[in-house]
């Protein structure tokens, strides 16, 4: 006949049975908020994208020299401080400033013709803070640098420009 088997019951005390179940229902119970942490810091105004994704980045078709006019005009049509124009290795770098911002832009010349443009804006102590403000210099530095789109596009014709013939 078989033997009937009798399973025990674990020999650990009450409590540290409730705590391991205590412990595990914690963890399935956080496991749906693992992107809270980004969420809260962007609602409490924490802005952890424009300190991270604040450098701009531009390539233009155009010679270094070009590109660097155009930049100081944008500096100037913004009412920016020019503090310095520096040679480097591979182009310039543009230094400036308003308020409480520091404004920096290198040059590179890719090839005699074509520019890579980074922009930046930092506040006082260093901290990139501001990509609104690194897009706005490049889009100056576009504008600059063609003067007739700019103007057609501010005169609404646009179309006149790109498609004489119509």
């Amino acid at each position: 006949m078989p033997r009937l088997v009798r399973f025990r019951r674990s020999h650990k005390p009450p409590g540290v049975r409730a705590q391991c179940l205590t412990v595990v229902y914690v963890l399935a119970a956080c496991l749906p908020l693992t992107g809270c942490v980004a969420i809260g810091a962007t609602l409490a105004g924490l802005g952890f994208t424009n300190q991270v994704n604040g450098i701009q980045y531009r390539t233009f078709t155009e010679p270094l020299d070009r590109v660097s006019q155009a930049t100081v005009m944008a500096f100037k049509r913004m009412a920016f401080r020019l503090d310095t124009v520096k040679q480097t290795k591979t182009g310039e770098l543009i230094r400036g400033a308003a308020a409480d911002r520091k404004f920096e832009v290198e040059l590179k010349a890719l090839t005699e013709n074509t520019t890579l443009m980074r922009a930046m804006a930092k506040n006082n102590i260093g901290v990139i803070v501001d990509s609104s403000i690194a897009q706005e210099i490049i889009r100056q530095a576009e504008k600059a640098l063609t003067p007739e789109l700019s103007k057609a596009r501010d005169d609404g014709a646009v179309g006149k420009a790109l498609n004489p013939e119509s």
